[in-house]
């Protein structure tokens, strides 16, 4: 009995091979050898995170990184986009003309700043962005903070936005 069981076993394992056969055929692939001109960005973000927020989560090439505290959420982004209107798009989901929005300097880079809420399930978000343009990307550090822990953090924030300028790389 166990011999036929494993006779049986032995031809399920057997029978799908029949049906491969040896290509007569010659195919061919094309591989392109050019490479895409990936540009990076010549600028990086710095600024001074407050203590207590720790980096949670960073992409490896650099262009996001998230720091968590455990009242509010900052995030530092790299980015491109077609225009100011994209880049307010990317960052809070909303139109340009949706946002509170001020220019906060233009040199040696633009600079605008803006805030906006959100009403969720947890309760209503406030965030707060400043925007820089180098002539080629965007750089964003925002804020995501509960509003009724806003008020603690207005002085932390305050900093912490004013602060954000580009360094060389």
């Amino acid at each position: 009995m166990k011999k036929i069981f494993g006779f049986i076993f032995f031809l399920t394992l057997i029978l799908p091979l029949f049906g491969c056969n040896v290509k007569k055929e010659i195919s061919r692939e094309c591989i392109s050898d050019t490479l895409e001109n990936v540009e990076l960005p010549g600028m990086y973000i710095e600024s001074d995170i407050p203590q207590g927020a720790s980096l949670s989560m960073s992409r490896e090439d650099g262009r996001c990184a998230v720091f968590t505290h455990a009242d509010y959420e900052i995030i530092q982004e790299i980015f491109r986009a077609d225009s100011w209107d994209g880049a307010f798009q990317h960052i809070t989901g909303r139109n340009s003309e949706d946002l509170k929005r001020f220019l906060a300097g233009n040199f040696p880079y633009e600079k605008y700043r803006c805030t906006w809420s959100v009403v969720g399930e947890g309760g209503t978000r406030l965030c707060q962005s400043v925007i820089l343009y180098d002539g080629h990307f965007y750089y964003a550090v925002s804020v995501d903070c509960a509003a009724e822990k806003t008020n603690v953090y207005e002085e932390v924030f305050s900093d912490l936005l004013s602060g954000v300028h580009l360094c060389g790389t």
